[in-house]
């Protein structure tokens, strides 16, 4: 299990009916938060200046050097700023979503074929809504002032669509393909189950960024220049889509990567934790009463 692609052992029965279900869920939400938070920072440093290049409001790299010299120069601000949260809120609610639906799926003893779709499109619905949310709100607070004033208005229903296909491919790569690719690496190679699950982790996410940033990009020229032709559009997304498209790959890398590697490790931390706490327990418990049972009987 584990909300990225790697899949932890699943728990004996009897360890799962020694757990309380609320214990679990209430870890498997937390593990979640803090993967989130830990990469949020980063995260947010490339999706605004992403934001403000599509809009032609600084260059790639100028817009990364602000937006970093704003975390480090004013960490206090940037805790301060929605933006940072909404950040935090879109991973923190995929993550622990993804844990959440691990949890229901192995108490219910889903197969694999039932856990990989209830997951795909479980996830998809949570990352959607959040990640668009976020994204409308990052183009109004980042995008081409020209936009922003005349565009009080709504956000065309186009780049909520476009944001959507988006969203639905980056789930993939983070949370179902590594598991794909670990096993036909594993199958077709030879390669250690660890290493494979890692090494689909970290590379899935980056590689479909070459066809999910175009679709970002096209979103947000569908709010910077509402009445563009066609071929305009074309033009723009291919003008400014090589630069964003590396940027967003090392994103994706912390995002889904790194950030479904650590969100792995505190999964089977938790389990481990608790496995402990409620399973061992029981049993070392249950052995001492047993044992003292017995010298009672010999007295």
């Amino acid at each position: 299990m584990g909300g990225g692609g790697a899949v932890s052992p699943e728990r004996p029965p009897e360890v799962l009916a020694a757990v309380p279900a609320s214990v679990s869920t209430a870890l498997a939400v937390g593990s979640g938060c803090v993967a989130a938070t830990a990469l949020s920072p980063f995260i947010l440093t490339i999706d605004r200046s992403v934001t403000e290049y599509a809009a032609g409001r600084s260059g790639m790299f100028t817009a990364l050097r602000t937006a970093t010299g704003d975390i480090l120069m004013r960490p206090n601000q940037v805790l301060r700023s929605p933006a940072l949260w909404m950040v935090i809120g879109v991973y923190g609610s995929t993550y622990a979503a993804a844990n959440v639906i691990d949890e229901i799926c192995e108490r219910a003893h889903a197969n694999k074929q039932q856990h990989t779709a209830v997951k795909l499109f479980g996830v998809t619905a949570v990352n959607m809504s959040a990640s668009i949310a976020k994204d409308a709100a990052f183009a109004r607070m980042f995008g081409k002032q020209v936009a922003v004033e005349a565009g009080k208005k709504a956000a065309p229903l186009s780049m909520y669509g476009f944001f959507a296909l988006r969203d639905l491919l980056t789930v993939s790569a983070g949370f179902v393909l590594p598991r794909l690719v670990a096993e036909t690496l594993v199958s077709s190679t030879g390669m250690d189950s660890g290493k494979a699950l890692k090494t689909s982790q970290l590379a899935s996410p980056m590689l479909m960024q070459c066809i999910c940033t175009p679709i970002h990009l096209l979103a947000l020229d569908m709010f910077n220049t509402p009445k563009a032709a066609a071929m305009e559009r074309v033009s723009n997304v291919c003008r400014t889509c090589p630069q964003p498209t590396l940027i967003r790959m090392f994103r994706f890398l912390c995002a889904y990567g790194i950030g479904g590697i650590l969100n792995t490790s505190l999964t089977g931390w938790h389990r481990d934790w608790s496995k402990e706490r409620y399973f061992d327990a029981s049993v070392k418990e249950g052995v001492s009463s047993e044992e003292h049972k017995t010298s009672g009987d010999n007295r």
